[in-house]
């Protein structure tokens, strides 16, 4: 991902507000290694039910958040 010139997670929520298997090694890998992405831009599409209140794209939102930490910048709104 460091290589990347950009980055796009698309990405649904699961249980509740949980991040898809398919996702979670890269969230937790990133998560642990905190590897700096110093305006890297990216873009998260979350998909979602709103009916689910709290854990509406709470993956999507997990996303985001970690990759501003990590200092990359957003492109767009979620």
């Amino acid at each position: 991902i460091k290589n990347a010139s950009h980055i796009l997670i698309v990405t649904s929520t699961t249980g509740q507000g949980d991040i898809p298997a398919n996702l979670a090694e890269l969230y937790n890998q990133l998560n642990s290694t905190f590897p700096m992405l110093t305006n890297k831009p990216f873009g998260i599409v979350a998909m979602g039910d709103r009916s689910y209140g709290d854990t509406f794209c709470a993956a999507g939102r997990s996303f985001d958040e970690l990759l501003r930490d990590l200092q990359a910048k957003p492109v767009g709104n979620r």
